[in-house]
């Protein structure tokens, strides 16, 4: 009787410590839901904030205007995971913001080139060709010129920091463009300054100084696809995953601050899918047993939304669209990975059938 009752306690410990695990890495999981039904779950979300049922058109949320950071990236998004939208609807609605724009000397933005870039890759994905946008007064703007290889709104394409070059990068790969030889701004070029943001560590940081984990996730995201084209930008990654992977928290978690964050994670998921490296499975990214993939969805909500931070109970705080949308784009990026390509900016590669 002593022995059985030494070996039930046993299988009870066993069982308490399974559940405990499953309390605190459960939520990221990747058997708990699949990715596709959190995307459903995601655009469930987007429209819930924008007043919709789940049939309407997200073109006609109430948070959307085309223009705006926020709705052009969900647009982005929801794209990239396949959802359906009125692509005429957007880009009539955005072909009258980028002409009513041009009429000011500052255009889509005084500094800011990633204006150019957001919407540029929007335009691109709802069926719009950004090369030839045609303004009220019948004027052709072609917002890949502006944007990338004939900046002059300023003196450097790179004015704002570190994600101009980035985005420039992610821009010319998502049209898959070849610059002409009189740009201003070539590939290697845009290449060649982003990789002198980088520090001896690995880090890149937005004015090149200090180690953000968030910009040296997106400028891996940039090189990464490069890394078989320039020696050079293959060192770079090298070093910035090496980085990236010592950065990371227990529990596969990263900081942003001093608070743990499910934007820097997305971000993090999107540049080793971007450069061919499982965010749930290769040991350099798991932490206390838990992956960065498995720590995203721990900032899950039942609203299908994503939390931008835990709170001190360390559950998920009240859902945030950019952290969604963010969280949208990493699950799409390890999809994406599953089907052979993780580079979410490569547009020739689409969950679609």
């Amino acid at each position: 009787m002593r022995k059985k009752s030494r070996n039930q306690r046993s299988v009870f410990l066993t069982l308490a410590i399974c559940i405990l695990l499953l309390l605190l890495t459960g939520c990221g999981n990747r058997n708990v839901k699949s990715y596709p039904d959190v995307l459903d779950d995601i655009d469930r979300y987007f429209k819930a904030e924008g007043d919709l049922s789940r049939n309407e058109d997200i073109t006609l949320a109430s948070w959307y205007r085309p223009g705006d950071s926020l709705t052009d990236w969900i647009i982005i998004s929801e794209i990239r995971q396949g959802k359906r939208l009125d692509n005429e609807k957007y880009i009539s609605d955005i072909t009258a913001y980028i002409s009513e724009s041009y009429k000011d000397p500052d255009k889509l933005d005084r500094i800011k080139a990633t204006e150019w870039h957001r919407i540029t890759m929007a335009v691109l994905l709802a069926d719009g060709d950004p090369r030839k946008m045609v303004s009220q007064n019948g004027d052709s703007i072609d917002l890949f010129a502006d944007g990338v290889y004939n900046w002059n709104q300023t003196d450097r394409l790179d004015t704002q920091g570190a994600n101009a070059l980035i985005y420039a990068l992610n821009v010319i790969r998502a049209g898959d463009y070849a610059i002409p030889a009189d740009g201003r701004y070539q590939e290697k070029d845009i290449i060649g300054s982003l990789l002198e943001y980088q520090g001896e560590n690995g880090a890149f940081g937005l004015t090149g100084e200090g180690a953000d984990v968030d910009i040296t996730a997106m400028a891996v995201q940039a090189l990464a696809p490069y890394a078989s084209k320039y020696e050079e930008a293959n060192e770079a990654v090298e070093s910035a995953v090496g980085f990236l992977s010592e950065a990371q928290r227990a529990g596969g978690f990263y900081v942003f601050g001093n608070r743990y964050s499910s934007e820097t994670c997305s971000q993090v998921i999107m540049a080793l899918a971007a450069a061919g490296i499982d965010p749930g499975k290769d040991e350099r990214f798991i932490k206390s047993g838990v992956s960065v993939a498995d720590a995203l969805m721990s900032f899950r909500n039942s609203d299908g939304g994503f939390a931008s931070q835990l709170g001190k109970n360390g559950k998920p705080e009240e859902s945030d669209m950019l952290a969604t949308r963010q969280a949208a784009c990493a699950i799409t990026s390890m999809l994406l990975l599953d089907k052979g390509n993780g580079d979410y900016f490569d547009f020739s590669n689409t969950l679609q059938e």
